[in-house]
């Protein structure tokens, strides 16, 4: 009995590990089409054969192909570390350029990994109302995000004196876009390194005391 037990639960896991593996193949698949062919001109048929797998396969995993525009945004914050970031800006409270410091480290992070997500999505969003709405709140969420650090800076007097918590804000919240970066890393060809050390020295230049 003992032997049986063992069994099923090794084929069991043998199973999660083949599912999640699928789910990750056509997660990946997915992310190549909408990239190479846009993503209003690639269909679930394409991205199953791709995958290798049925299409109602991919239908019972992720429902859409907006469903799976969304799982592919889901794991670049995932693999970015959203959470991660907040514990160290809480952790650098009043510390305003090692906050800064994080903050940059993080952008470059998730623009590195995911700037081809965002440019997708945004792509997307210029023929899909729906995806229009994720992106704009998508950076609604951003700003939001970074408001607490602005407002921060500025009661502790860390701020510049003719720069207020509202410009701080939108300066922050621009320059740390996807745009911003690809200007410089992708069309300009700055390596991702370089290109930190003078966001982080100019965003502290601009704002900070």
């Amino acid at each position: 009995m003992q032997a049986k037990r063992t069994k099923r639960a090794y084929d069991a896991s043998r199973r999660h590990a083949s599912a999640e593996e699928r789910r990750g193949r056509i997660l990946q698949t997915a992310r190549n089409l909408f990239g190479q062919y846009g993503y209003g001109a690639t269909s679930i048929e394409r991205i199953a054969g791709e995958a290798g797998v049925a299409v109602p396969t991919v239908y019972a995993i992720y429902r859409s192909k907006r469903a799976l525009l969304f799982a592919l945004l889901d794991q670049a914050d995932a693999r970015a570390d959203v959470a991660g970031l907040l514990r160290d800006l809480n952790a650098a409270a009043g510390n305003p350029r090692k906050q800064l410091r994080r903050l940059v480290s993080f952008t470059c992070r998730f623009c590195a990994q995911a700037g081809d997500i965002v440019d997708i999505a945004r792509g997307a969003g210029s023929t899909n109302e729906d995806l229009l709405a994720l992106w704009q709140e998508g950076e609604d969420r951003r700003l939001r995000g970074q408001k607490p650090l602005a407002d921060a800076w500025d009661r502790s007097g860390a701020l510049r004196k003719n720069i207020n918590a509202k410009e701080a804000l939108d300066i922050l919240w621009a320059m740390t876009g996807a745009d911003h970066y690809r200007l410089f890393v992708v069309d300009r060809k700055w390596s991702a390194a370089r290109y930190e050390v003078w966001l982080e020295n100019t965003l502290a230049r601009l704002l900070l005391r």
